[in-house]
C-alpha cells in the first residue's frame, strides 16, 4: 500500500522506509555521553574515543589541520585537553557524518564536490561568525551538516534523486523546486528530521531546514543570526564554484538574512580570503 493511500506524508515514508540511518554510530554516540557529563575528565574522554581506532585517526587529522589548533595534536590525550569540550564534540561530529556517507555512488554525486562545498560553508559561516562577535565555534559544523538531507535522499531515492540533479546541473531550476516536484519533500525538511533524529541540538537543526530561507520568522530568535550566516555563506560558496551539493544556481542572498549578520561588505570580502587560505588542506584533512 502506497504512502499516499495511507495518508502519510512523503518524508516521513522515505525516512521509515528507505533510509537507514536513524542514529549516528556508537563511538561518536558513547563520546557525546562522555562529554555531556560535566564531571567527566580528560583521560575518560580520551578512552572514549580510543575505542574506535578509526575515529582517533580521523580526529587527530582533523584537529591538525589548518585553523584548528596552533600547535601540533599528537594524541587524543592532547587533543582532549587542547580544543576542550565542545569542539572536540563537533570535530568528532564532523568526521563522523562524512565517514557515515563515504560509500554514495560517485556517478550520482561526487562526494569530494560535495564536502568541498559543505567545509566552504562551515568555514565561512564560523568566519563570519567571528566578525560578528557572535559564538562561531558551532557555526563550522552547522554549515558542514547543512546539505545532509541531500545524502540521505541520494541513499535512498537514488534514482529519483539523479534525475533532481540533472535537473539543477542544467541551471533551468532551483533545487528544492526540482526535489519537490520529483519526491515531494527537500533537502532542507529531510535535513531537519535526520538531525533531530541523531539528537542533535537544535541549532543545527534551524540552520539545516531554514539554510534557504529568504524570511527569518519561522527561526527561533536565538537562532536567527546563525541561519543568516548559514544562509549567506552558502550562497557565496555557490557562486565562488567551490564544490557542489549539487546546486547550480545560487539563491538570492536575502536582504532580512544579510541584515542579520550585521556585517558589511568588507567583512564579507575578508571572510572569503580566509576561507581561500584554508579551504583544500581542511577537505583533505576531512575526506
Amino acid at each position: 500500500m502506497s504512502a499516499v493511500e495511507l495518508n502519510v506524508d512523503p518524508l516521513s515514508a522515505f525516512l521509515h522506509d528507505d533510509v537507514a540511518l536513524g542514529s549516528l554510530p556508537g563511538a561518536y554516540v558513547r563520546l557525546s555521553k562522555v562529554l555531556q557529563d560535566p564531571a567527566s575528565t580528560p583521560k575518560e574522554m580520551a578512552a572514549a574515543v580510543s575505542m574506535d581506532p578509526g575515529l582517533v585517526a580521523r580526529l587527530l587529522k582533523l584537529v591538525n589541520a589548518p585553523g584548528f589548533a596552533r600547535r601540533p595534536i599528537e594524541t587524543v590525550s592532547h587533543a582532549c585537553l587542547y580544543l576542550g569540550r565542545d569542539q572536540l564534540r563537533d570535530l568528532a561530529l564532523a568526521t563522523t557524518v562524512v565517514q557515515m556517507f563515504r560509500g554514495l555512488p560517485e556517478h550520482l554525486l561526487s562526494m569530494r564536490s560535495f564536502w568541498t562545498h559543505s567545509v566552504a560553508v562551515g568555514l565561512l559561516s564560523e568566519a563570519l561568525g567571528q566578525r560578528a562577535g557572535i559564538g562561531s565555534e558551532n557555526l563550522f559544523v552547522a554549515g558542514l551538516l547543512h546539505d545532509v538531507g541531500t545524502l540521505a535522499m541520494c541513499i535512498g531515492k537514488p534514482m529519483e534523486m539523479r534525475r533532481v540533479l540533472m535537473d539543477a546541473e542544467a541551471g533551468q531550476v532551483m533545487m528544492e523546486d526540482a526535489e519537490l516536484d520529483r519526491l515531494g519533500f527537500t533537502h532542507p525538511e529531510c535535513g531537519e528530521v535526520l538531525l533531530t533524529r541523531w539528537g542533535l541540538p537544535r541549532f543545527h537543526v534551524a540552520v539545516a531546514r531554514h539554510h534557504h530561507d529568504s524570511a527569518l520568522a519561522a527561526v527561533w530568535r536565538g537562532h536567527r543570526q546563525a541561519v543568516a550566516m548559514v544562509h549567506v555563506a552558502d550562497a557565496i560558496a555557490i557562486g565562488l564554484h567551490w564544490g557542489s551539493a549539487g546546486e547550480r544556481r545560487a539563491h538570492d542572498i536575502s536582504d532580512e538574512a544579510y541584515a542579520a549578520t550585521g556585517l558589511s561588505l568588507e567583512d564579507l570580502d575578508n571572510a572569503v580570503d580566509l576561507v581561500e587560505d584554508r579551504l583544500d588542506e581542511v577537505v583533505s584533512a576531512l575526506i
